[in-house]
């Protein structure tokens, strides 16, 4: 006979505590609960009939779909994405039907996606694969057909799910020419780059404005160079004065952390009630600073405080206007 043991919270008052939100020394009262016995009978697998996979289904589809576009050229990659779709059957139980090898292709199987949806009395579930092809030289590869072999329940008999196979053509890859160095005699460049200064200098000679110019780039890079510095020495102060109050927060007690919870969710100061509330809780489990994110918080807590905790997010980092007042 089917036994379920649990426990579950004692709400006959209608309030929330703020240990009972986050499921923080919660007590409660155990149940159980039984149901009639269930009597299954279980038929044998046909036999003379050699099968990769045993699938019992009241129906099985295949679906493929190709990502090339236009032509393909060697190193381009091409996707073949192949789809089971089982009634009876969970995505699961489905199998990997993408395992084939072809000459001069390398190929990347992606993650399988599974998907099951509920239909009436029965499930219906969805199995994707993806594989990458990339060509290694050019020419005509040709991907196989896919079959897959299942039991039909309804009919008693075997089927054969199947997809077509596609050839696919390779073009070459186009090899631009190589472009030729000009070669300079060194002793020609040397007399270039000679001639090229002494000209330099005797303008310079004639034309004061020269040294100007140059006197005025001095000085401007010295400018520059005393802004960077004082720049530098402004950032070292500030991030100074953040390493400080990051430890001042650090030595806040339990008490003072859930005092700062409930003046900020009062004021409506969303962005501290946020930060506050992850250190009260890293403060009461005992973990350390900055180990808890909020994601994880609300996969953990009840409905309610899911709910106030998704309207904080979104007040924190979406766009909403309304203003938000918290009720923790």
């Amino acid at each position: 006979m089917p036994v379920f043991d649990g426990v579950f919270n004692d709400r006959t008052h209608g309030v929330r505590s703020f240990d009972d939100m986050f499921k923080i020394n919660v007590s409660g009262m155990p149940v159980r609960a039984t149901s009639p016995d269930i009597i299954l009978k279980v038929k044998p697998a046909p036999k003379g009939d050699n099968v990769e996979h045993w699938l019992p289904a009241n129906n099985i589809q295949l679906e493929q779909k190709w990502d090339a576009k236009g032509t393909l050229k060697a190193g381009e990659p091409i996707v073949r994405t192949i789809t089971i779709h089982a009634t009876g059957l969970t995505a699961e139980q489905l199998p990997n039907i993408t395992e084939y090898e072809l000459d001069n292709v390398n190929h990347y199987n992606d993650a399988p996606k599974f998907e099951n949806i509920a239909d009436n009395n029965s499930i219906i579930g969805t199995r994707s694969d993806s594989i990458t092809f990339i060509p290694t030289v050019d020419g005509e590869i040709e991907f196989p057909e896919i079959k897959l072999k299942w039991w039909d329940v309804k009919q008693k008999k075997f089927k054969i799910a199947k997809i077509a196979g596609k050839k696919l053509t390779v073009l070459p890859v186009k090899k631009e020419p190589a472009k030729q160095i000009e070669i300079v005699n060194p002793s020609t460049q040397m007399s270039k780059d000679e001639n090229v200064l002494m000209a330099n200098k005797q303008a310079a000679e004639t034309n004061p404005w020269v040294y100007v110019a140059a006197g005025i780039l001095l000085l401007w890079l010295l400018t520059i160079v005393g802004w960077l510095y004082s720049r530098r020495s402004g950032l070292r102060k500030t991030k100074q004065k953040s390493i400080n109050a990051s430890q001042k927060q650090d030595t806040l007690s339990i008490k003072e952390l859930f005092k700062l919870i409930e003046t900020n969710c009062r004021s409506g100061n969303a962005v501290n009630a946020r930060k506050y509330i992850l250190m009260w809780l890293e403060k009461k489990l005992k973990l350390k600073p900055n180990q808890l994110t909020i994601q994880q918080l609300i996969s953990k807590v009840n409905y309610d405080t899911k709910q106030d905790l998704l309207m904080l997010e979104k007040t924190v980092y979406g766009d909403s206007s309304k203003p938000w007042y918290g009720t923790l």
